[in-house]
């Protein structure tokens, strides 16, 4: 069970928004969603407002404006709450209202799931139906509440029966995951492949997550290495840089031992180096077309 409390989320919230009356408005909203959800609850015995405050602490880890944060905390509100689109209107305002609302018909557009049996056909349709979100959201905002709407959905899928994991999982590796990666919500990405490859094939996703844990102490310490020699670069040529690390996720490891067909111990580019990119601003990149 994935669940947050509102102290460590306003918590969060605090440590980038300043402005009191945004934090006020933050707090009223998650008043409003505690009030219409209450009495719900979720398939594994939790409170149903746990969702929405999750989804809100997500994007706040990603310090996403207040307008959003609201979007998360009310985005049921309007399919499974008897509060309407201009119940929200008035006491958010219309921007708020509809953030929560395209939220909604996202959800409402269910995917009938990719019928081809051949790779390729697969992926033209995943794209296609990755196009077809997009087009649908006048504002990016609602594909990254719906992102983190998806990411604590996928935390705690193993609430639902096995036949609707795999759908979901299967749904979110070739949808979902490539939509954050392309918002450049790399971590994001990386949750929902691995989660997503945890439910679709368990037995290669513990294989594969012992191997790199194994040799993580070793890969850290060249991590390490390889940072400060890319800084000491970049900085010699006088480039501004955020440099940030990791250890490639286990469903980017299982890719790359099928494509090129080789065994764990023969995938050397197992470390990721990049100077961080604004996921914000490439998210604004993909809304204007480039």
């Amino acid at each position: 069970m994935d669940t947050t409390t509102y102290e460590a989320f306003l918590e969060t919230v605090s440590a980038y928004i300043d402005e009191q009356e945004d934090l006020d408005k933050i707090h009223d909203a998650y008043q409003f969603a505690l009030k219409h959800h209450k009495g719900q609850m979720r398939r594994s015995g939790e409170a149903y407002i746990n969702h929405p405050l999750s989804v809100a602490h997500i994007l706040a880890e990603y310090q996403t404006d207040p307008t959003t944060i609201m979007a998360g905390l009310l985005h049921d509100c309007i399919e499974d709450t008897s509060a309407s689109f201009d119940d929200i209107k008035v006491y958010f305002g219309e921007e708020v209202a509809l953030l929560t609302e395209g939220v909604t018909k996202l959800g409402q557009y269910k995917f009938k799931g990719l019928e081809s049996e051949e790779e390729e056909k697969q992926m033209i349709q995943a794209k296609n139906y990755q196009k077809m979100l997009l087009a649908m959201s006048k504002d990016i905002r609602v594909i990254i509440v719906k992102l983190a709407d998806r990411l604590h959905n996928m935390r705690t899928l193993s609430s639902l029966p096995e036949d609707k994991q795999k759908r979901i999982a299967k749904e979110t590796l070739d949808i979902y995951a490539p939509l954050g990666h392309r918002l450049g919500m790399y971590l994001l990405k990386a949750e929902l492949e691995d989660t997503s490859f945890k439910f679709l094939n368990p037995a290669q996703y513990r294989l594969i997550a012992q191997m790199i844990s194994d040799t993580r102490a070793n890969r850290e310490e060249d991590l390490g290495l390889m940072r400060t020699n890319l800084e000491y670069l970049l900085s010699e040529h006088n480039f501004e840089y955020n440099v940030k690390g990791r250890i490639k996720n286990i469903y980017s490891v299982y890719k790359k031992m099928q494509t090129r067909n080789k065994d764990f111990d023969d995938i050397y580019d197992l470390l990721a180096l990049r100077s961080a990119e604004c996921w914000l601003y490439r998210s604004r990149q993909l809304l204007a077309g480039n």
